[in-house]
């Protein structure tokens, strides 16, 4: 997790940030800067891209069906 995104975080807020980090989330919301928006009901944080790891919806598929 990016120290720029919690350095200044209540602890509540980072304790929901760490539950997902490592998960797959999809990509809610390219900004005009770049960044990558991700949330539930809507955009909640944001990353760089140099910040991520991408995953195509073809190499999950691949992944529950067991190829």
């Amino acid at each position: 997790m990016p120290k720029r995104l919690i350095h200044d975080l209540p602890e509540e807020d980072i304790a929901r940030l760490r539950a997902v980090e490592g998960r797959v989330r999809p990509v809610l919301e390219i900004d005009g800067f770049g960044y990558l928006w991700f949330g539930e009901d809507g955009p909640w944080f944001c990353l760089m891209p140099t910040e991520v790891t991408l995953e195509s919806e073809s190499s999950r598929a691949g992944e529950d069906t067991g190829n």
